[in-house]
């Protein structure tokens, strides 16, 4: 194994630049907001963020009942706008391939120069998905969209900005490791039956006592 060391003095990682500091934190805090606020993902509007994925991975799998109530929810200018728009991204296509094979996709697309992920159109090209697997795809391009800054309809600076986010994000790491990692021993009556009462900040506060007394019910020092 290579070392890591000059000498007998390690050598220290390159501290992150200010910008990439800001950076990482807005994305950490796009994914909390991103959590919080599952419905984002049912807006009928983010079919314009790439009309041709979302035909083949969600207009492919609707039936003439869900279409026809899609076309009266987004009424017909809407509709007329999504179909230029797709018409103009399959000509963009056919052109691309006929000059030569597309091996990467530019980041100045019609998205805001969010990277359109390629590998995910090839695959709702190549193997047509199931229903469910074809919107997990549909969500998890969203996904990259919206955390990468995509969405130019979105108010990223309220978000990116709110403080409260980073806290929610450790709260729910803190429940997430003491959910996996808390130690199973045998609970008294008593122990049980108050482990459902009092706010979440008191169950937190007894999952750490019991988790630190270990399984033998004494705290070890």
């Amino acid at each position: 194994m290579q070392s890591l060391q000059t000498g007998d003095r390690p050598i220290p990682r390159a501290p992150r630049s200010a910008s990439k500091a800001r950076r990482i934190q807005s994305q950490n805090r796009r994914r909390q907001w991103l959590d919080d606020h599952p419905e984002y993902f049912d807006s009928r509007d983010h079919e314009f963020a790439d009309p041709v994925l979302y035909d083949k991975l969600i207009r492919r799998h609707q039936s003439a009942a869900e279409r026809e109530s899609d076309g009266k929810t987004l009424g017909y200018a809407r509709i007329l706008e999504s179909d230029i728009v797709r018409s103009e991204a399959k000509l963009a296509d056919l052109s691309a391939s006929m000059a030569t094979s597309r091996l990467s996709v530019s980041a100045s697309s019609d998205t805001g120069g969010f990277v359109s992920l390629w590998a995910l159109d090839q695959r709702a090209d190549e193997e047509p998905a199931a229903r469910e697997e074809a919107c997990e795809m549909w969500r998890e391009y969203l996904r990259d969209r919206f955390i990468s800054g995509g969405d130019e309809e979105f108010d990223y600076e309220a978000v990116d900005g709110d403080e409260g986010l980073d806290q929610q994000a450790a709260r729910d790491a803190e429940e997430k490791w003491f959910d996996d990692d808390e130690p199973r021993f045998v609970e008294s009556e008593s122990e049980s039956e108050s482990e459902s009462e009092g706010t979440e900040e008191e169950k937190r506060a007894r999952r750490r006592q019991r988790a630190m007394r270990g399984e033998t019910g004494i705290q070890d020092f």
